[in-house]
């Protein structure tokens, strides 16, 4: 991993060599990702019950909570961003990375709920330079975004509807609770961030 310009960066020396290795890079999520949507396709019928046995549903919960955004996180960025950070500017760079993981989940549903958390973990990466914060936020996303509703469908457990539905509402009453102060720790890192440029540049 090399140091460039107070960026993280993987790879290769000039930035034209993104744009040669890009299709590399894309490949390799895109396996990851097509492993999962390879378990979706077992996964649910139309009552939206998991089909597979225990031991698969549990792999499943436990890839899309945290060995998924350690994959992405690694790739989108940790190399797709490490790279457009070499040619571009950083807040164009955390766009273009956000677009890119958003067009990586498909044309679909899942595509605005992508992009959005896409720039923001992007963000947090450029705000705090470290690569851990990207993929403890992601795996925050993943385990409330779709990892507790699918952990609690797996009807190994014998979870009530009932009670499931209950559950979910509560997790979206926190997650709504906790954008306000989402927002503070934002303005506060990108507060530090400027004067850390300011220092630098002195």
């Amino acid at each position: 991993m090399i140091r460039d310009n107070n960026e993280y960066t993987v790879g290769l020396n000039r930035p034209a060599d993104f744009l040669v290795n890009i299709p590399i890079f894309i490949k390799k999520i895109y396996a990851i990702i097509k492993d999962m949507d390879i378990l979706n396709d077992k996964i649910l019928k139309t009552s939206g019950k998991l089909i597979l046995n225990k031991r698969e549903q549990l792999d499943y919960v436990f890839n899309l909570c945290f060995i998924v955004p350690v994959a992405e996180e690694l790739t989108f960025r940790g190399v797709i961003y490490g790279q457009l950070r070499r040619g571009f500017g950083p807040w164009f760079s955390v766009i273009l990375s956000a677009v890119a993981f958003g067009i990586m989940h498909g044309i679909n549903i899942h595509i605005g709920y992508a992009l959005i958390c896409g720039f923001i973990i992007a963000a947090c990466y450029y705000l705090t330079d470290s690569l851990i914060a990207s993929i403890l936020l992601h795996m925050i996303f993943n385990i409330f975004g779709s990892g507790v509703a699918t952990f609690m469908s797996i009807e190994y457990f014998g979870i009530p509807r009932e009670f499931t539905s209950e559950c979910m509402v509560m997790v979206n009453m926190i997650s709504l609770l906790v954008m306000p102060l989402a927002v503070i720790a934002f303005a506060g890192l990108l507060s530090i961030k400027r004067k850390k440029v300011k220092e630098a540049k002195v």
